[in-house]
């Protein structure tokens, strides 16, 4: 037989002591049974200590994500309503542009048929 790897729950089950409590009769399988069930356990434990404090750490990470991703939705609506005030605004400019481009060309064609007028009466 060979030994369990060093580490694992097992390892005390090594070939010498499995012959020492063969031979040591019934008092020794039971001692040796009940020394696997405490080494079984106790290994069982410190695993599932090590998997709460993991779940108690996931727990937390999510709660600071969902805090988190809270806090964005906020500053998205926030952005989305300031969006929409800037495009707003554009299209209001775009518009007042346009009228001051029209009225430039009004004026400067006022102008010319004005100095044309002009001219026409000075030369009469």
């Amino acid at each position: 037989m060979t030994a369990p790897p060093p580490g694992s729950a097992f390892a005390f089950l090594r070939p010498a002591n499995l012959a020492r409590f063969a031979f040591s009769g019934t008092a020794g399988m039971v001692a040796g049974a009940g020394y696997v069930i405490y080494k079984t356990y106790g290994s069982m434990r410190t695993e599932v200590d090590d998997l709460q404090k993991r779940m108690t750490d996931a727990e937390e990470r999510l709660t600071s994500l969902e805090r988190e991703l809270g806090r964005l939705d906020t500053l998205e609506q926030k952005v989305d309503s300031n969006h929409a005030r800037v495009l707003a605004e554009v299209e209001l400019l775009k518009r007042q542009v346009g009228d001051l481009q029209k009225e430039r060309t009004r004026v400067k064609e006022a102008g010319l048929a004005g100095l044309v007028g002009m001219k026409a009466s000075s030369r009469s």
